[in-house]
């Protein structure tokens, strides 16, 4: 998901190597509320699985995982 806000700011010619400025640029330059919570969110799933050991991942939350992230790029695109 990330990379596709990248690609998006790039072709609008915005060089923003931050992930926090490209998810607020989302917010702010397109008006995208809805596609902000979801990144927002995914962000801090993958902060949280990255660096702590206190969850738990099931085939359920993965596959609703990559669902949430397949219909985010096609709004994105």
């Amino acid at each position: 998901m990330y990379n596709c806000v990248i690609a998006l700011m790039r072709k609008c010619g915005i060089k923003c190597e931050n992930h926090t400025g490209n998810i607020i640029l989302l917010k702010k330059l397109f008006r995208e509320n809805e596609l902000y919570h979801i990144i927002s969110k995914a962000k801090k799933e993958r902060v949280d699985k990255q660096y702590y050991v206190d969850f738990e991942i099931t085939e359920k939350g993965v596959k609703e995982t990559i669902k949430i992230a397949q219909d985010f790029i096609i709004k994105i695109k």
